[in-house]
């Protein structure tokens, strides 16, 4: 047997071995854990906490919060926006939302939002650059863009130049004219009508049935190869108020599944 601690009179030191299993005995643990908070409160927690991108904390969840509250009144809700994976096994959150093929090994989840990306713009803005459908090239165009290489784990992201390389466009020119920018921001500024933006249309469908951006060129809609999931340890005993959470935003989602589809003319 291999000895996890190393003691002497006044101390115990980790070993080489009790390391190697840390992540794992933590794991355990944490479930562990779970079991003796669901006995004692006997499922009446209501803290819940979710680490999620930077665009659900500032666009999504601000969308949807008052139905939220309408539906869990009693709700103790923590979102933090991170491009950083949390690590649920640490105990730190509860639920994650991520971009994903499908839940990692020891999670559960469920799938909420296919993700769709396009250019948008203000229809000035548009109209000023003689940006359509059959447009060929965005030399000239400023364009506001996410810096994928700061994203961490999130490298899978797609950027404007995929996007032109996918659709046969000549894309805009690299260099100062390209701002760095998370997510929220990019729209924002597209809002302003300063900047075309790739984003992905489940950030921008309100803006969209609003006619405050356009997709300039239409039908090119690009889909990624991941989805937005979520995602929560899969030892985690959910009590009432975790599983109507995750039953809410299966609905919210569902909601901003169908106006995508309307978007993309798929009703």
């Amino acid at each position: 047997d291999a000895a996890l601690l190393d003691r002497s009179a006044t101390t115990a030191v980790p070993t080489p071995a009790a390391f190697a299993v840390k992540d794992e005995l933590t794991r355990h643990m944490r479930g562990f854990a779970d079991v003796v908070s669901s006995l004692k409160d006997r499922g009446q927690s209501n803290h819940i906490s979710i680490s999620v991108l930077p665009s659900w904390a500032e666009i999504w969840f601000p969308r949807h919060l008052a139905s939220l509250f309408a539906k869990i009144p009693e709700i103790d809700l923590r979102i933090e926006g991170s491009t950083k994976r949390a690590d649920l096994h640490a105990g730190q959150f509860d639920f994650a939302v991520r971009h994903i093929g499908q839940p990692p090994p020891a999670h559960d989840g469920r799938l909420l939002i296919e993700d769709f990306v396009a250019p948008v713009c203000t229809p000035d803005f548009a109209e000023r650059y003689k940006l359509t459908e059959s447009t060929k090239s965005m030399v000239g165009v400023p364009v506001a863009e996410i810096e994928i290489s700061a994203l961490g784990s999130t490298t899978e992201l797609g950027d404007i130049f995929d996007w032109c390389r996918e659709f046969s466009i000549e894309p805009p020119e690299r260099g100062p004219g390209i701002m760095m920018l998370k997510d929220a921001t990019g729209q924002t500024m597209a809002s302003a009508g300063l900047v075309i933006f790739l984003t992905a249309l489940i950030n921008a469908i309100d803006e969209i049935q609003s006619g405050k951006l356009v997709l300039p060129f239409s039908s090119k809609i690009s889909k990624r190869p991941y989805s937005f999931w979520l995602i929560w340890r899969s030892e985690m005993r959910l009590n009432s108020v975790q599983k109507a959470f995750v039953d809410w935003m299966e609905d919210r989602a569902g909601r901003d599944t169908r106006v995508t589809q309307q978007i993309l003319g798929w009703d």
